[in-house]
């Protein structure tokens, strides 16, 4: 089982050091959006960004649903604040805790068998029309990780004593090893972490779960991780980490994807958005013409947002013309809504996927969707009611279980855990 463990030391107070590997190709990281480090594919900046985020995660529950504010005041002091967060607060200045990062090997171009899986890997494609080079990829660093509190700041901490300190922090570094990573698209298993020479059976990572994510209500907004057995799924197995990981990506794509059989075609799909949208905008296909579905909701907004709805025609064949142009999905105040289904592989050939939770809050782009057309918009739900759940039916691999649900990152949870088994 890893532990991360921070030692005491009467002359530096809490002391960590980590040697770390990436197990997975990772994407960006360094200063330019797409672009390596080719010196230092780590940076000591971007892992406070990642360990804030995953003190946030797994701390959340301590403060309840209108402690934002504490919860803001705490994590100002642990890892610092921008100048304007507070001008009139005690807490406002650099991290407290001194984050170095030492490149151990900075990796290889990846090439087979680690060439990651096209599904996930398209927003870093080439784009010859546009200009944008291919983004380069690196497998195989490795680093060192080193956090460092002084005594003397132990004892302003506001929230904590030096053993609450030490809490918080073996936790926010435990989670970004087990569930994230480096650089771009974290959620979707790129750059993914392992501690080097070690690893954790499913067993050890929910007994880590159960030990480092504090159990209550986070503030509204804050995603948390959800320590409800059934919003975690571990399966093992696999030879190694990137087979876990394409067949992790490859039951997210057919999750998303369910389409009915076709003929020389893909068959039409089992979710509701595609007839909603020609009901919407008034264009369809002759072959479309009629709906399949009855639910006018967009599920799959839960998923991640934006989303670009993209119909593919066939110039051979005139019924099959006629359908939408490209429309977006996405919220009336903003565009994007990170996914809270987290995928990747873990080392040892385990493949993990887990849902975050996050409770609404006033201005939550699921609550104020919209469907952006070529001409105007319109405002649109995503929650499907359990009758409309129920009535989006998909052929089972095993004995009937549930393809779709109200809450449909649960679904695909379900769907994952019922086809790796």
């Amino acid at each position: 089982m890893t532990r991360f463990e921070l030692n005491r030391k009467t002359d530096s107070g809490l002391h960590l050091t980590r040697d770390l590997e990436i197990i997975t190709p990772m994407v960006g990281g360094g200063a330019v959006a797409r672009h390596l480090d080719e010196q230092q594919p780590v940076s000591a900046k971007s892992v406070r960004g990642h360990l804030r985020f995953w003190w946030r995660a797994t701390r959340a529950g301590r403060y309840g649903k209108d402690g934002l504010a504490k919860m803001r005041r705490d994590e100002a002091w642990l890892f610092g604040t921008a100048a304007t967060f507070d001008k009139g607060s005690a807490d406002v200045g650099p991290s407290r805790v001194q984050v170095t990062v030492t490149t151990l090997n900075t990796g290889v171009t990846p090439g087979r068998p680690v060439r990651p899986p096209a599904y996930a890997a398209f927003p870093f494609a080439e784009n010859r029309r546009q200009g944008i080079d291919a983004a380069p990829m690196r497998s195989g660093v490795r680093f060192q990780v080193t956090l460092t509190v002084s005594d003397d700041r132990l004892g302003s901490a506001p929230h904590q004593d030096a053993e609450g300190v030490r809490a918080d922090l073996e936790a926010a570094l435990w989670a970004w090893v087990s569930f994230g990573g480096v650089g771009a698209r974290t959620r979707r298993g790129f750059g993914a972490l392992a501690v080097t020479g070690q690893t954790e059976s499913p067993a050890d990572l929910r007994r880590s779960l159960a030990r480092h994510v504090l159990a209550g209500t986070a503030p509204a907004g804050v995603s948390q991780l959800d320590l409800r057995r059934e919003r975690t799924v571990i399966v093992d197995g696999y030879p190694d980490a990137v087979s876990a990981w394409n067949e992790a990506l490859d039951r997210y794509q057919e999750f998303r994807q369910f389409r009915r059989p076709g003929t020389s075609h893909a068959g039409r799909s089992y979710w509701p958005e595609p007839d909603e949208i020609r009901r919407l905008t008034g264009n369809a296909a002759p072959a479309h013409a009629q709906p399949v579905t009855q639910a006018r909701k967009f599920p799959r907004a839960a998923l991640g947002l934006p989303i670009i709805f993209q119909f593919k025609g066939d110039r051979n064949d005139h019924s099959r013309q006629g359908d939408p142009g490209d429309t977006t999905l996405r919220g009336q105040n903003t565009d994007r809504l990170a996914s809270p289904v987290l995928l990747r592989p873990a080392a040892g050939g385990l493949l993990l996927a887990t849902v975050l939770q996050r409770a609404a809050h006033r201005n939550d782009p699921l609550s104020n969707l919209i469907l952006k057309k070529f001409r105007g918009t319109d405002a649109v739900q995503h929650l499907l009611t359990k009758e409309e759940a129920e009535a989006l039916k998909v052929p089972a691999p095993k004995d009937d279980p549930a393809r779709f649900d109200p809450d449909i990152p649960a679904a695909f949870l379900k769907f994952l855990e019922e086809t790796t088994k």
